[in-house]
């Protein structure tokens, strides 16, 4: 709850019910990837120790660009030099432009 703001009005609280969360946890692998090795980790010239998963926690930054849909550029330091490039989506034809989900996930 709010209870001062340095300006009035320019703040705004939505209470969420049961009926706005979707379920993405049953969306989500249908597509796209759980995990994921970087295209150039993907190389059998570069050893498996030297392989670079997807791990969040790991990356600092994030581009992602609309032409190249379920690929993302991830970067250990905010403009750094060395950067990964990630395939997140599934690549079957029927799955390049999913829906949102619609299902609730908690029903009532």
């Amino acid at each position: 709850m709010i209870t001062s703001l340095s300006v009035p009005g320019k703040f705004t609280v939505n209470m969420l019910t049961s009926q706005d969360i979707l379920d993405f946890k049953s969306w989500q692998p249908k597509h796209y990837k759980n995990t994921c090795l970087s295209l150039k980790s993907q190389s059998k010239t570069v050893p498996q120790s030297r392989n670079q998963d997807f791990t969040v926690p790991s990356f600092m930054e994030f581009q992602y660009d609309s032409a190249k849909k379920g690929t993302v550029v991830a970067s250990q330091y905010i403009g750094g030099i060395a950067k990964h490039t990630f395939v997140l989506r599934h690549t079957s034809q029927n799955l390049l432009n999913p829906t949102i989900p619609m299902e609730n996930a908690y029903p009532t």
